[in-house]
């Protein structure tokens, strides 16, 4: 059984979804990640378009936070607030063309 799979066997359920039926802004992430593992990466921006927004937005503070990079605080914030609006975005597409 490869890491992957393993992965894919477990997956963690959502506690939000389970007490409302409804999903949550992160719902569709591991699945995604799973695929993204798989070189899936149709499969992934099906389950959670804003993972890569996600993935870039991490490695940058990363990188910044390591001293690699300096990413000024402006730019730092303006990063979060993209990427809460394209999360934000996607969860209300995502609920109006599943239901």
């Amino acid at each position: 059984m490869s890491f992957v799979d393993f992965l894919e066997q477990h997956l963690v359920a959502c506690s939000f979804k389970e007490a409302t039926g409804l999903d949550c802004l992160g719902c569709g992430m591991q699945r995604s990640i799973v695929c993204i593992l798989r070189g899936d990466f149709y499969g992934s921006i099906r389950y959670y378009p804003p993972l890569l927004f996600f993935i870039i937005y991490i490695l940058s503070i990363s990188l910044h936070l390591a001293s690699l990079v300096h990413i000024p605080t402006d730019r730092i914030r303006h990063m979060t607030y993209a990427l809460l609006v394209i999360v934000i975005l996607s969860y209300i597409l995502k609920s109006l063309f599943l239901f």
